[in-house]
């Protein structure tokens, strides 16, 4: 039952936009480890269980457990037998985003001339340039 229930889940959130990739070996190795345990919703008890068992960094437990938190709140949203675990059980750990690379004023002055005149080249070599009307 949940491996359908995985499936559906992931298939909503990527016609939505969503890529992904990490939430589907999570949720899938969580499926299958509910279902050995005899469980047909997702039950708290399991859900830490299987977190305490697995290999890695207290980070990567708080993403095991906030994947299979969103998992159970989409689930309990038909379901009432689906249990939310708390989100907050192996602390916050926020994700690692790289920080963002800002341009200096000088640098944006010379993307912009390297654009200007990339165009201006471009254009030289084609009869005509598109433009948008609007």
């Amino acid at each position: 039952m949940l491996s359908a229930a995985v499936d559906a889940y992931l298939t909503g959130r990527r016609a939505a936009g969503f890529q992904l990739h990490d939430h589907e070996g999570i949720l899938r190795d969580f499926a299958r480890v509910a279902s050995a345990a005899g469980d047909a919703v997702v039950r708290t008890r399991t859900v830490l269980e299987w977190v305490r068992a697995r290999d890695g960094s207290p980070q990567r437990r708080c993403v095991r457990l906030r994947t299979v938190v969103h998992f159970a709140r989409y689930l309990q949203a038909e379901d009432a037998r689906h249990e939310v675990p708390p989100p907050d059980l192996f602390g916050r750990h926020p994700p690692r985003r790289r920080p963002p690379f800002l341009l200096t004023p000088p640098e944006v002055k010379a993307l912009v001339g390297a654009a200007r005149a990339w165009i201006h080249g471009a254009r030289g070599s084609h009869t005509s340039t598109p433009r948008c009307s609007g």
